[in-house]
């Protein structure tokens, strides 16, 4: 079988909302996923995967008070991180940060 079913899930203003599942070719997805989904922000799509490890610098869909949201982090000494949002970034405690997958490809639409 070449393909598979993944989970799909819409963010729309932090809020996860389930999608019907995305059947996908096998030879698109990279070797060593555990459990690939595909999460859909405003006109942009990410293929994410599940993660149980520390924290990295990297791309990673978290969960901040309860807002679902894919942002950029950095790691610094003393369990620290920086989460970047342009204008609005800030740093925090890796402890406040729920992490929901790890973040592996975008696909953004042009128009």
């Amino acid at each position: 079988k070449q393909t598979v079913s993944i989970k799909h899930i819409d963010i729309t203003n932090g809020i996860m909302n389930p999608k019907s599942d995305v059947c996908m070719d096998k030879t698109l997805l990279p070797k060593g996923l555990t459990a690939p989904f595909l999460l859909s922000v405003d006109k942009t799509s990410y293929l994410a995967d599940s993660y149980d490890g520390e924290l990295v610098d990297g791309y990673w869909f978290i969960e901040i008070d309860g807002i679902s949201s894919v942002r950029e982090m950095y790691r610094f000494p003393g369990g620290r991180v920086r989460i970047e949002n342009g204008k609005a970034s800030f740093e925090c405690n890796a402890s406040d940060i729920k992490v929901l997958g790890k973040i592996i490809t975008k696909t953004e639409f042009i128009v």
